[in-house]
């Protein structure tokens, strides 16, 4: 490249001489530590705080104070690079413009490339498919690395072909190792998601469960020949008409069939006059039994108006 076309620093002496900047860092440096050492040690406690908060605010400004002198100091030493880097921006800008339609035309030169090297590979892939052109697309065995140029044809199409292989083996995989009656779904598995051993193990937990559910179906048959067929049914007879219950006649108790015996065995008074009332007799004595069998007695004496009381 001439010399007319490359950046020249014109004042490199100027630019050389700022190496260090001078200040009085040794005068400040004993100041503050003058100020800080005050603070060392030092323990505040709850009725310090308003202390504390006046002294953390004079040390701030210290600090602050420091801190926008440094800040000064990187503008003054900044702006003639600030000034440099927009004025070689303003220089670059017009290279950027210039370079566009260049990055256009190769992108899209390379862009035809690829098309038409994928073009290539898609009628190379349609040459060796055969019999599984219904079931396996271009897209299952392509990368889009082949079609970059760092690529050859040649190493394109072997990846190709050996894509192709790949799913063929598969399949003779899955033909040999599954049970007839699910290879073919193992193998339309395999063809939709391109994952052998998902298909496989899809496949044996079909024929588990299909053998699990024939074993119990084998054993339900084989317990249903071993139950005795049922006697055979009698004629249906229309069933009786439901009559109704016979209640069983109240049983007196113990003690009033005994007072009713009594009675029955005690000769009845000879009829008095009709003018006269009927003559009375008195009895007295101790009954023993159980609450039932005396309430049954009083019940019976209250029922047959037979006076009865305390004995004193």
């Amino acid at each position: 490249m001439s010399e007319e076309l490359s950046l020249v620093i014109k004042n490199q002496q100027a630019i050389a001489g700022i190496r260090h900047i001078d200040w009085n860092k040794d005068e400040l440096i004993e100041r503050v530590r003058a100020v800080t050492a005050k603070y060392k040690g030092l323990v505040y406690t709850d009725d310090d705080i308003t202390n504390a908060r006046t002294d953390r605010a004079e040390l701030n400004a210290i600090k602050n104070s420091i801190s926008d002198s440094r800040i000064q100091v990187k503008k003054f030493v900044m702006a003639p690079y600030d000034q440099f880097e927009a004025e070689v921006a303003e220089v670059t800008n017009l290279i950027i413009e210039a370079v566009k339609p260049i990055d256009e035309a190769i992108k899209t030169h390379d862009e035809n490339q690829k098309a038409d090297k994928k073009k290539q590979l898609v009628a190379y892939f349609d040459s060796i498919i055969g019999d599984l052109a219904e079931s396996v697309t271009f897209e299952r065995v392509f990368d889009p690395k082949m079609v970059n140029a760092s690529t050859s044809m040649k190493k394109a199409k072997e990846g190709i072909a050996d894509g192709v292989q790949q799913i063929r083996t598969n399949i003779e995989t899955i033909n040999t190792v599954v049970s007839e009656p699910y290879r073919s779904f193992a193998v339309a598995n395999y063809l939709q998601t391109m994952k052998l051993a998902g298909s496989m193990k899809l496949a044996q937990r079909m024929e588990q469960e299909d053998r699990r559910k024939a074993e119990l179906a084998a054993e339900a048959e084989k317990a249903k020949a071993a139950t005795p067929a049922p006697a055979p049914s009698a004629p249906a007879v229309e069933p009786p008409k439901p009559v109704a219950p016979v209640q069983p006649a109240p049983q007196p108790s113990s003690f009033a069939a005994a007072a009713e015996k009594a009675a029955a065995a005690t000769p009845a008074p000879a009829p008095a006059p009709a003018e006269s009332p009927e003559k009375l007799y008195a009895m007295c004595f101790r009954a023993i039994g159980t609450k039932e069998q005396l309430m049954a007695l009083r019940q019976y004496m209250k029922d047959n108006h037979i006076k009865y009381g305390k004995v004193e």
